[in-house]
């Protein structure tokens, strides 16, 4: 049972590392292009996975980041209730639903504030750090030892401090 339990989290910690990864090199090569477009800069060495947006144009590569927040957001929302499901028996799920809608709810409402107000550049950074929480594996990195704490919490308080 063990052994099937830490397979289970070495696969599950691979998989979530290897989309942060896949994630940072997608946003990378998006803002490398949006360099380009704009002309201060050479193209960078093409890599085959990211190929298609050396045709795109610099509005194209703008909306492509936006959409693939929203993607990237839905992935590791996700990969969250994933992992809450696979080792928490579902128990968690309501949190998980409350941390990402709150900070994704505040980065809208600083784009938005920024949006309206003269301080736009400001409110933007903001937003993009608030949003770059949920986008990236950071909330199941936090997450998982908080819920195996609570969830195991009987065998904490019956060990004694040696």
């Amino acid at each position: 049972m063990l052994s099937k339990t830490i397979n289970k989290t070495i696969v599950f910690a691979l998989l979530v590392i290897f989309t942060g990864y896949l994630r940072e090199t997608f946003f990378v090569r998006v803002q490398w292009y949006e360099i380009v477009a704009r002309g201060n800069a050479t193209p960078p060495e093409s890599y085959w996975l990211f190929s298609f947006l050396e045709k795109m144009s610099l509005d194209q590569l703008i909306t492509t980041r936006y959409v693939a927040t929203i993607f990237f957001i839905g992935v590791f929302w996700g990969l969250s209730m994933l992992m809450i499901k696979f080792f928490f028996m579902g128990n968690g799920f309501k949190t998980v639903n409350i941390i990402f809608l709150v900070v994704f709810g505040a980065g809208f409402f600083f784009y938005c504030l920024g949006y309206f107000l003269p301080w736009k550049k400001s409110f933007y950074e903001l937003a993009r750090w608030d949003i770059g929480l949920i986008e990236t594996p950071l909330i199941i990195i936090l997450l998982f030892p908080l819920l195996w704490l609570k969830q195991n919490e009987h065998l904490l308080k019956n060990k004694t401090i040696q």
